[in-house]
């Protein structure tokens, strides 16, 4: 028997994974896994899930909450950062457009809006689909955890990367002072 810790991640730390290998170890059958399927003392498996699919639906459920927590963490964190820029957007202000004239806030030009307004559009798409796959998580039944399990493979890469875009773009968008810790956009990018 192996085994081995896969190692730091990055952003989520706090989750332990690893692994183990078993070669040429025979587990008694009283110790499997076999919530859902059995084996029989002749050798014959047996499960109360009727069918391959059924049994793979059933398994991946068990992953199901971790991407819909990461979905409606990852737009948490996304709104976070987007809230520190833009208020930083609102106050900075740089320059004027006359001798002796009030600088312009930062947000009063285009290419900061560009940069800005579609992360905070994504952040409210984003998480209405994010609340609303939670509600059927917390809501799941047998009949609609397929439902969840596609939905939920769906979404959590697009909220994820979307995420990782967004802090970049708040960090830049806040000049000097993005990269202060202060205003928590480096930790939420890791």
């Amino acid at each position: 028997v192996a085994v081995a810790d896969c190692g730091h991640k990055q952003g989520l730390n706090g989750v332990d994974n690893g692994r183990i290998w078993f070669d040429h170890v025979r587990v008694p059958r009283e110790n499997l896994l076999n919530r859902f399927s059995d084996v029989k003392p002749d050798g014959t498996f047996v499960s109360e899930l009727p069918t391959p699919v059924a049994r793979f639906t059933r398994h991946i459920g068990e992953l199901v909450s971790g991407r819909v927590f990461l979905s409606v963490s990852a737009n948490n964190f996304s709104k976070v950062g987007l809230a520190t820029a833009v208020r930083y957007a609102l106050s900075r202000r740089q320059f004027s457009q006359g001798r002796g004239g009030e600088e312009t806030p930062v947000m009063d030009y285009l290419m900061h809006q560009r940069r800005l307004f579609p992360f905070v559009a994504a952040a409210y798409v984003y998480g209405t689909m994010a609340n609303a796959l939670k509600q059927m998580w917390l809501n799941k039944t047998p009949s609609n955890m397929k439902d969840v399990h596609v939905y939920s493979a769906g979404l959590k890469p697009l909220v994820t990367w979307n995420a990782m875009a967004c802090l970049q773009a708040c960090r830049e968008c806040c000049g000097g002072m993005g990269y202060g810790s202060a205003n928590r956009i480096g930790d939420l990018k890791n």
